[in-house]
């Protein structure tokens, strides 16, 4: 008998090693996801990995993600690297895939589409949330406009997000919302 019970505190300590293996990757994979943020002030040009900053922030929102949230990749291998500053275009795949969580609710798809168009990279974030009102999209880049309760949004993500993209990056950044889709879309120079 004292055998099975050094066994089975065998076991537990194993079992518990295995979480804490588990729980400092997934701190470390988050802390890998904000440096880029964190230097933000001293950042001129340089190539970024699209790719790579999509996947951040996901990582960075997986607790705000509900198990009945589905995310598709569809990453194109030549839409991969832009010319940009990270720490901004980080900021700017956090606002877009922040939105896109909070859109779909409990269940729903996240689809973030990446593809090469000429000398562009185009970056899409889907949902498959309610259809935004047309009266609605029409001031989604307005500064301190939202949708969110009190509390919730600032208004700042996607007036902040435009900036970004059309203002450091000479880049587009888009709202569309039909046939059960809100897509934001973001132009690069790639």
């Amino acid at each position: 008998m004292a055998e099975v019970r050094e066994f089975l505190r065998l076991q537990e300590a194993r079992s518990l090693l295995d979480e804490l293996a588990a729980g400092a990757e997934h701190l470390s994979r988050i802390v890998t996801g904000v440096r880029p943020l964190a230097y933000s002030a001293d950042q001129g040009l340089t190539d970024v990995d699209v790719h790579a900053g999509l996947e951040q922030a996901l990582l960075l929102l997986r607790h705000k993600l509900p198990p009945g949230v589905g995310v598709v990749r569809d990453l194109a291998p030549d839409a991969r690297t832009v010319r940009g500053r990270p720490a901004d275009l980080a900021l700017v795949w956090l606002n877009l895939l922040d939105n896109a969580v909070d859109a779909v609710g409990e269940h729903g798809t996240i689809t973030l589409r990446t593809r090469r168009d000429g000398d562009h990279v185009v970056v899409d974030v889907d949902n498959t949330g309610p259809t935004v009102p047309p009266e609605v999209l029409d001031r989604v880049f307005d500064a301190f406009f939202t949708t969110k309760p009190i509390g919730k949004g600032t208004g700042l993500g996607l007036a902040t997000s435009l900036a970004v993209v059309a203002q450091q990056h000479h880049g587009e950044l888009t709202l569309s919302s039909s046939d059960g889709v809100t897509r934001a879309r973001v132009v690069l120079p790639g």
